[in-house]
């Protein structure tokens, strides 16, 4: 599933994994002045490892498979990385709204979903203009995922996967529409909408100063006391525009001020 990473956002890609190199990394951004907020993608074959890093520390995971995504605790992430064979290492940096819209995508089950031979894209973002609430709106294709933000019911930000594929004429929800009905031209696309936006900080989440002198990797892997195992989100469910209830996460945390 491709996330639509914005091109100049890559620090390294396709890193061979190893613990040294990842406490290394931690430690090297933690001596850096300006807080580092990112995503690191380890891949293995079909499934993506994603972990937030915010203020340049662990923040928050999630696994990627075709049709699924799973929220999981910190611990989960570095225990599934050193078991697999040869995973690969990509860093993003990313801003906080892109942060904030992927953490929403990983943790929150959509309020609505159709594709968009049921729905008219056009009066749903109006109707979203009315709320004048804090949404994300996603389509959802072969190739990945379209990300958009909305605040007080405007469109403010667009992360497309292919960004030259994108009319560079009218607003942008000009360009969104014309780009949806473009695409949807030749296949429909599943369109998802969030309204409960509030993210959650893994519930193992630890400062620096907890890992830093052990290692990242070593002190996530350290036996902690047993939780309750994250609820899988599917991608992949009956289509139709019905509320669903979202998942209850813990300890809601505060993410930058968009």
């Amino acid at each position: 599933m491709k996330i639509p990473f914005p091109q100049d956002s890559l620090v390294f890609s396709q890193q061979p994994y190893s613990s040294q190199f990842l406490n290394s990394l931690f430690q090297k951004y933690q001596k850096k002045p300006k807080p580092f907020i990112g995503v690191l993608v380890a891949h293995d074959h079909s499934q993506d490892l994603l972990l937030f890093i915010l203020q340049g520390e662990p923040y928050a995971a999630a696994f990627l498979e075709t049709g699924l995504i799973e929220p999981v605790d910190l611990s989960d992430f570095f225990l599934t990385l050193v078991t697999l064979k040869k995973p690969l290492l990509s860093l993003y940096s990313i801003d906080p709204v892109f942060f904030k819209a992927l953490m929403v995508f990983c943790q929150k089950r959509p309020s609505m979903r159709a594709t968009t031979e049921l729905i008219d894209l056009e009066r749903l973002l109006k109707e979203l203009e009315d709320e004048e609430k804090e949404v994300i709106l996603t389509l959802r294709q072969e190739e990945g995922i379209d990300f958009f933000y909305l605040r007080g019911g405007k469109l403010i930000e667009t992360y497309y996967l292919v960004p030259e594929a994108v009319s560079k004429e009218g607003s942008l929800i000009e360009q969104l529409l014309v780009y949806t009905y473009t695409a949807a031209s030749k296949k429909p696309l599943e369109v998802l909408v969030y309204r409960d936006v509030q993210v959650s900080a893994a519930r193992d989440m630890a400062p620096a100063t907890a890992f830093l002198s052990l290692g990242v990797v070593e002190y996530f892997l350290l036996p902690k006391p047993e939780v309750v195992t994250s609820q899988k989100l599917a991608l992949v469910e009956p289509l139709g525009s019905q509320p669903i209830n979202p998942p209850t996460l813990p300890c809601p945390a505060t993410v930058p001020e968009l």
